[in-house]
């Protein structure tokens, strides 16, 4: 059988089973099971399966990568993700994979996105190299941090400082400070009020895990956290730009930290990019420290 390029959309249910089996090899803490992943793959974020393409040959899946364009009207900026590769086969296909790397940086092209960011798992570092030959440029690293109890530093309470689970009726809220708050940050991307309602359902059986941070009963920011085997992540902290500068991060980066110790996860975790400065230091300040490089990014910049 000669290898083809198919959407996720094309694929058969066989095919989808052993993508999803492609990725578990390729990722170890992948976490998503097989329907989640099927959910997302065909979500308004990949177009419904029509922006997950893939690789197949003699019914196995090579390759696959994710083109997300939501973005560009926004910020001109497309992503390439979910890059997924079986080593043993992609040298044999790599004529396959040049056309399925132009497809998708065509895909942003048509959407005139002035930049292409494509993301690498660490599992899949050692192909880098072929992007930089196709012209992406290395910008920056997405690193895990782990937070040092031996290493931990005092903290005061603000009480003018609180946290608030989302609600139907804070939604609007809600996306509006999200967006606010990460508009023009690295890797951004904005949420509308739907997606703020799939967050309350995912966040069903831990709904204080997700919300509002107040400032004297004023809403200035949200937070998103997470729990994954034992593990408390902090996701997402974002607070209105106006109202930085005055340490309501690092309060509520206590308060999350805290949270967790009360409900004895004592392992946290959270994500930076590397060329954030400001949030890689105030991390390393409040106790956490490096652990491993989860993904590194590449830009292409577009020219017409």
């Amino acid at each position: 059988m000669t290898a083809k390029i198919k959407k996720f959309n094309e694929l058969s249910r066989d095919l989808k089973e052993n993508l999803y089996n492609l990725i578990l090899q390729c990722d170890k803490n992948y976490t998503k099971t097989f329907n989640e992943m099927t959910d997302f793959f065909e979500s308004e974020v990949f177009q419904f399966g029509t922006q997950i393409l893939t690789i197949v040959d003699d019914e196995n899946i090579v390759a696959v990568i994710g083109v997300i364009t939501k973005e560009i009207k926004i910020c001109g900026v497309g992503y390439i993700t979910e890059t997924y590769f079986n080593f043993e086969l992609i040298k044999k296909y790599e004529k396959q994979f040049k056309i399925l790397l132009n497809e998708a940086i065509n895909i942003c092209k048509k959407v005139k996105a002035t930049e292409i960011l494509l993301g690498i798992r660490s599992e899949m570092f050692e192909i880098k190299e072929f992007f930089i030959k196709h012209g992406f440029i290395k910008k920056y690293d997405a690193i895990v941090m782990r937070y040092n109890f031996i290493k931990k530093h005092k903290h005061f309470n603000d009480s003018n400082i609180t946290l608030e689970k989302l609600e139907v009726k804070t939604l609007d809220i809600f996306v509006e400070l999200y967006n606010k708050a990460f508009k023009d940050t690295i890797n951004a991307a904005t949420i509308t009020k739907e997606d703020a309602r799939e967050f309350l359902e995912i966040y069903r059986e831990n709904e204080k895990l997700l919300g509002l941070i107040y400032e004297k009963n004023f809403p200035i920011g949200i937070y998103m956290l997470a729990e994954v085997d034992n593990v408390g992540w902090i996701d997402n902290i974002g607070v209105l730009e106006e109202h930085r500068g005055r340490g309501i991060g690092r309060q509520v980066l206590y308060k999350c930290i805290d949270g967790f110790i009360d409900k004895n996860i004592l392992t946290m975790r959270l994500l930076v990019i590397s060329s954030n400065n400001v949030a890689f230091e105030l991390y390393k300040n409040i106790g956490f420290e490096e652990e491993y490089i989860f993904s590194k990014w590449y830009v292409k910049n577009m020219k017409f």
